[in-house]
């Protein structure tokens, strides 16, 4: 703290602020703590740890232009102390960000023609799946998903063949294990048929709808 001649009654009050202060910002009732840190500084203007602890409390409201503000004031009361100095240069940081998403957004708004949308054709998805389950989705973009579903049906169709053994014709049919396999086979590449031309049809659908291709901003 700043030395200050205040009086005794002066220096009771900004201790009982300032404990009110800290006490709100606890409770994370944020305007209280704003407000009794501007009452603490009408009485200490040049305390560096009043500023500090109001850059703090507008940091977490939201209000990065006033909390850089007073994290810079703190560093000019208070020359080589580092909080403020960290606190100030992350504040810069997460404003220019900010400013760098919005200028996205804009430009988006702008040029929407720049900034392609993902829409996608459920026919040749369906079609895709059909000819091998997970390929749709791999046309979808959705890697995963495809990986997962390809490995699965030819885990149960090399189930399916495994349990056929020396059965040739009909009898291989009648195996319960070959059929079982083989309908899980199927169930998954009926799954595959069904998902892929579902996912393109809402892809296409959200790619249509007006700015759905825009970042959320602060």
């Amino acid at each position: 703290m700043a030395s200050q001649n205040l009086t005794d009654e002066q220096a009771k009050e900004l201790d009982r602020l300032l404990r009110f202060a800290h006490l709100m910002k606890m409770r994370s009732q944020w305007k209280e703590a704003e407000d009794t840190c501007r009452k603490a500084l009408a009485i200490s203007p040049n305390d560096a740890g009043i500023y500090e602890m109001l850059g703090d409390i507008l940091w977490e409201r939201g209000k990065l232009d006033d909390a850089t503000l007073q994290f810079k004031t703190a560093m000019q009361l208070a020359p080589g102390k580092a909080s403020p100095e960290e606190k100030y240069a992350k504040t810069i940081l997460e404003k220019s960000e900010a400013e760098r998403e919005k200028a996205i957004a804009l430009e988006m708004l702008e040029n929407p023609q720049k900034y392609p949308t993902r829409q996608k054709n459920p026919a040749v998805a369906f079609i895709l799946s059909a000819v091998f389950p997970g390929l749709g989705q791999f046309y979808n973009g959705d890697v995963a998903k495809a990986g997962i579903i390809f490995a699965l049906w030819m885990a149960a169709l090399f189930a399916a063949a495994a349990s056929i053994g020396g059965n040739k014709g009909l009898a291989s049919l009648a195996n319960p294990v070959t059929l079982i396999f083989g309908f899980i086979a199927l169930m998954i590449q009926i799954y595959a048929m069904v998902d892929a031309p579902f996912v393109a049809y809402k892809l296409t659908k959200k790619a249509k709808e007006p700015h759905a291709h825009l970042p959320l901003t602060p």
